[in-house]
């Protein structure tokens, strides 16, 4: 009797610190941006709205085909004027990249155009931060 307690026990310990394992690891992948979801329809069809993301926030290298989240330097928004730069992250696909190394990036919707380098034109290094690669999508 006194066995099956203890192993009653063990299994429960097990348990509980498995359970608390999982939930540690799922709040850090949360906090260092390492789980996200998009907002808004400019990336679709590959990426729809309000779908979650995984996010390679070491992976900041712009390449051309890459779908990254940037944070935009001195943006301000067309209504308000008002500098948006450091209040939003955009989800765009790196299209090009030119001798300067400055970004050309574009959303995936042809039907409804993202607002993105064809309103802006180019980001140079010191204008855009790239905050990691999208890795995968559910």
């Amino acid at each position: 009797m006194k066995t099956q307690l203890k192993r009653i026990i063990r299994l429960f310990v097990i348990s509980v610190f498995c359970v608390a394992i999982l939930f540690i690891s799922l709040r850090l992948l949360v906090h260092f941006n390492f789980i996200g979801n998009s907002d808004g329809n400019s990336m679709e069809p590959t990426i729809k709205d309000r779908e979650i993301l995984l996010v390679n926030p070491f992976d900041t290298e712009p390449e051309p085909g890459k779908i990254m989240i940037l944070k935009l330097s001195s943006l301000a928004d067309a209504d308000t004027n008002e500098d948006v730069s450091q209040k939003t992250s955009f989800l765009k696909r790196i299209k090009e990249i030119n001798s300067d190394g400055c970004i050309w990036f574009e959303g995936d919707n042809t039907d409804e155009l993202s607002t993105d380098s064809r309103d802006w034109g180019w980001f140079c290094p010191g204008e855009f931060e790239v905050e990691g690669t999208i890795m995968f999508k559910d």
